[in-house]
Order: structure tokens, then sequence, then C-alpha cells
């Protein structure tokens, strides 16, 4: 069996999705107001210690890391589905360096120096790279905030997700 002590993957967190303008509709509300709910949160991306792993073989089959898509809001005060947390397995004393920003045309030699993000040692620790994007919020969250704005008409977008 080959031993790995180099990998290259590619990691991505989603992107936060966004609110929604929804207003309340009842017989005999006449003001029903706003009821929208907020976009989805992405999920993050941690990179734990599990002390059972020797190598980083399994990282030769698998090289792309990404969280789960989220939800946009919808009306009744209903918020979307936040990411799930993605949590890579990695060996005692690894160390994660950045390789180069994704789309950039000029790629590092091999002896170049490249920027140490995490090293991580003892079993059991876990650390955060990626944060996923924040979710918009949705109309609701606007609500009374002025005497001019009492019924918003806005939304706010999600933010993107990094990758890596």
């Amino acid at each position: 069996m080959r031993c790995f002590d180099r990998a290259k993957i590619y990691v991505r967190s989603r992107d936060g999705w966004n609110g929604v303008v929804a207003f309340r509709r009842e017989k005999f509300v006449p003001f029903g107001g706003p009821s929208s709910g907020n976009g989805g949160r992405g999920g993050n991306v941690y990179v734990e210690i599990d002390g059972s792993m020797n190598s980083l073989l399994p990282f030769c089959e698998t090289v792309y890391f990404r969280t789960r898509r989220v939800e946009h809001g919808r009306g009744k005060m209903h918020s979307g589905a936040k990411g799930d947390n993605v949590f890579m397995k990695v060996a005692p004393g690894t160390v994660v360096r950045q390789a180069r920003e994704v789309g950039s045309e000029v790629e590092g030699e091999e002896g170049e120096e490249k920027e140490v993000l995490l090293e991580l040692l003892h079993p059991g620790h876990r650390a955060l790279l990626l944060p996923g994007g924040r979710g918009g919020r949705g109309n609701a969250s606007f609500k009374f905030k002025s005497g001019m704005n009492k019924v918003p008409r806005i939304a706010e977008n999600g933010e993107e997700g990094p990758e890596m």
C-alpha cells in the first residue's frame, strides 16, 4: 500500500441564500404585515484530527469537499434550511497550506513556500477551515424599524461562501 504525505484538495462552503418578501393575507386582518422568512446559512468546513489515521490516503480518491445546498426563505415566517457542516478527517501532524487562488493564472512552483493556514497535532482537535455564507434577511426582519417604513418591501441577498 502506498503512503500519501501530500494531497491537493478543493474545498468549498456554500453560499447563504436569499430572504424573501411576503405578506400575511387573512380575511379579517386588513393590514396583515410582513411574514417572510430568512434565507438559510451555508455550512462550514472543518478539519478534524483522527488518531487512527497515519497518512492522507483517503484524499487520493476524494478531492472535492463541499457542503450541501441550503434553501431560500419562504412565507409564513419559514426560514430556509441551513447547510450541514463538513468534517474532513486527517492524520495527526497535518499542515494545511493554501496552494493558490481559484481561477488565478499562475500556479506556484514546488519549491515555493506557501501560506500555512492550520497545523493540527493532537487527536480530537478541530479547526474551522472555511465559514459558510450568511443567509439574507426577509422583510419581517425589517418590520417597524421606523415610522416611515411600516410595510417593508425589501429583502437581503445571502453572502457568498468562500472556496479554495
